[in-house]
């Protein structure tokens, strides 16, 4: 397993000082996934340098054209961190700027391998190294602009495009060069400068370090303002991805901004069809989903797809990123076959073009897996988040944020499979990682507490889970607001466990509260709005009101079957509440009937020995004996399944 992503501190950039000496070596494996940079397992270390060093470096002849282009390749890689790993490949890359000589007598290539037999540079065939006492020994002398300029737009031009391919792996290796050359261009104000600085940027957001990534993105952005005006791609790039960061940290309001200022110009400067015209169009739709605005969120994403399609230049991964997209929002609308069909698209480009190790592919299992869990495959939705989680952990990971999505959905299954230990495991996890990398404020945050009041919920201690809840709907109604769809979850959680707690009077205006969030915003045919009508008719039930309780009951199960089909555990869960109501008014035959349906599904979808489907066939068994708190018992244990949060 290859190790956690780097949390790199916030940086204290020094615009006149030159880097300074770096212990320790990169353990990674370190190859890459895409681009031209090719990176072998880092050599051994530089052995002791033998006292003549620097005399072997000033035999080297200026005049002669072998002994010149030999100081220019140290020249270069002086600027790089001693000790630690440079790509050959990136380094010769220095030589391909426009502003170099052109009658250079002798390929960079050769002349490296020759600095390397006089131990002036150590290495492989993939990555070198400048020796320690060397390095210093350049350092003294006179700066060499031309070196620095070709050194940093090699490294900006090699990161943009691992960036652009979210090849971690190959980024982890360049990320200590990345910052010591971008902290030394920091305070500079000339592009080059700013495409470090979003380079940097770009990665950290990539590896979920969002204060880091916050402070290189407004840099650069600052400075492409300064140096190009609005009206210009590279400053509606940093427009963009800074949009995105901030969506990303929960900040809604300011991502709207620079994502609305970022579209604004990108169509007109770029064109429709360009890829950070798609960009933007996509940061808005994640921002529009986000929201709880789904139709808007739509239509961002149907037009980014439809961008990136024409986009064969920037290769179909971006194209297979906005299908993935394009399928979890569907999900999330209970459009359960264009949503296959798409992630199943989108999984097939990330196989080929970007392999199974990658964050992209990851990211489509783990929509996959939500899919399949609102479909009620269990057992499949949990292979496919087993999976993205591996990779996330592996390419990410084990503090990214998306690794915490994963297991708190990791959660969920194991909650619907009757595993709760598991759940709360995943649970707990995915709580630390937040609160660490996210803060106590945000609404992943909030989504995880959400979860671990259904810990103490399961065990019985009704209490401790309202705690948990209300915390999670303050950070809702303060960061979503009052008619989002995920605040109706806490809203729905609380009416419950004050409803179990028989405090009915105070469950009403929470529990109606959330229905109509949920048909306002998802509908009247949706399935989380079968869940509220569920809580109603329980709550009707238990104030004595049988006929409203079978009204909403059956609107329940009618809403379900529709949505879900006839085999869906949330339609057992239907069945199960009628099936309990029809007993406690005696109708024995009618109740058997429900009890016969919800059992058949819990056997074929939860498995013979699922805590629910046991439950279902005792009292099935035992039917005719049954009392009216008996009735209500099974009810409220079916009621179980029901504690889901919306995936959003």
């Amino acid at each position: 397993m290859d190790e956690e992503a780097p949390e790199p501190s916030v940086p204290s950039p020094d615009a006149d000082g030159r880097q300074g000496e770096r212990s320790g070596s990169q353990q990674d494996e370190l190859a890459a996934n895409r681009g031209d940079i090719q990176v072998d397992e880092p050599a051994t270390q530089p052995s002791p340098l033998p006292p003549d060093i620097t005399a072997v470096y000033d035999q080297l002849d200026p005049s002669d054209p072998r002994g010149s282009l030999g100081i220019a390749l140290l020249a270069r890689l002086a600027y790089f961190v001693p000790t630690e790993p440079v790509p050959r490949d990136m380094l010769l890359a220095t030589f391909d700027r426009p502003a170099e000589d052109s009658g250079v007598a002798y390929e960079p290539g050769d002349v490296l391998a020759q600095l390397i037999e006089l131990g002036l540079i150590e290495g492989s065939a993939g990555v070198v190294y400048l020796r320690n006492d060397l390095a210093r020994h350049l350092q003294d002398r006179p700066t060499d602009g031309r070196a620095q300029t070709a050194v940093e737009q090699s490294l900006a031009d090699a990161v943009e495009q691992l960036n652009q391919a979210r090849d971690t792996r190959s980024l982890r290796l360049l990320y200590p060069h990345l910052k010591a050359i971008t902290d030394l261009a920091y305070n500079r104000n000339d592009e080059q400068a700013a495409q470090l600085c979003h380079g940097t940027g770009r990665y950290l957001l990539l590896i979920g370090d969002y204060g880091g990534a916050q402070l290189y993105l407004e840099r650069g952005l600052a400075i492409r303002e300064r140096v190009h005006g609005e009206r210009h791609a590279a400053t509606a790039e940093s427009l963009n991805t800074l949009g995105g960061l901030l969506c990303a940290q929960g900040d809604y309001i300011r991502a709207e901004r620079y994502l609305t200022r970022s579209l604004a110009s990108s169509p007109q400067v770029l064109g429709e069809n360009h890829r950070i015209t798609a960009d933007s169009l996509s940061g808005l739709g994640l921002l529009r989903q986000a929201q709880g605005d789904y139709k808007d969120a739509r239509q961002y994403f149907d037009r980014a797809l439809a961008v990136r399609e024409q986009l064969s230049e920037t290769g179909c991964w971006d194209a297979a990123r906005s299908m993935s997209d394009l399928g979890a929002l569907l999900t999330i609308q209970g459009d359960f076959a264009e949503a296959q069909q798409l992630l199943a698209r989108a999984l097939e480009i990330q196989d080929v073009d970007l392999g199974m190790r990658h964050p992209d592919t990851a990211c489509s299992l783990a929509h996959l897996s939500v899919l399949l869990y609102a479909q009620g495959d269990y057992a499949g939705a949990r292979r496919s988040v087993e999976r993205a989680l591996e990779i996330q952990e592996q390419v990410l990971g084990v503090n990214h944020p998306d690794t915490a999505c994963s297991l708190s959905h990791l959660g969920l299954i194991l909650q619907a499979q009757g595993d709760y230990a598991g759940m709360r495991r995943a649970f707990v996890r995915a709580l630390a990682i937040r609160e660490k990398m996210l803060g106590k404020d945000h609404p992943d945050t909030a989504t995880s507490l959400n979860d671990f009041g259904l810990i103490p919920y399961t065990w019985g201690s009704d209490a401790n889970a309202r705690r948990y809840f209300e915390q999670a709907l303050a950070i809702y109604q303060q960061t979503l607001g009052p008619n989002h769809p995920t605040t109706a979850v806490s809203l729905d959680n609380i009416g419950e466990v004050l409803r179990l707690s028989r405090n009915y009077t105070a469950a009403r205006p929470y529990l109606e509260f959330a229905l109509a969030v949920r048909q306002a915003t998802l509908g009247d045919h949706h399935a989380d709005t079968a869940i509220s009508l569920d809580s109603m008719g329980m709550l009707h039930w238990n104030e004595g009101d049988i006929a409203q309780a079978r009204s909403y009951f059956e609107g329940a199960l009618t809403v379900r079957e529709a949505a879900l089909g006839d085999n869906h555990p949330d339609v057992a869960i239907s069945l199960a509440h009628l099936g309990a109501l029809a007993r406690s008014q005696h109708d024995s035959d009618l109740a058997r009937q429900y009890f016969q349906r919800a059992q058949a599904i819990c056997e074929i979808q939860l498995g013979h020995d699922h805590p629910t489907t046991r439950a279902i066939r005792s009292d099935l068994s035992v039917l005719d004996s049954w009392s009216y708190q008996a009735s209500q018992r099974l009810a409220e244990w079916t009621s179980k399944l029901n504690w889901r949060r919306h995936k959003s």
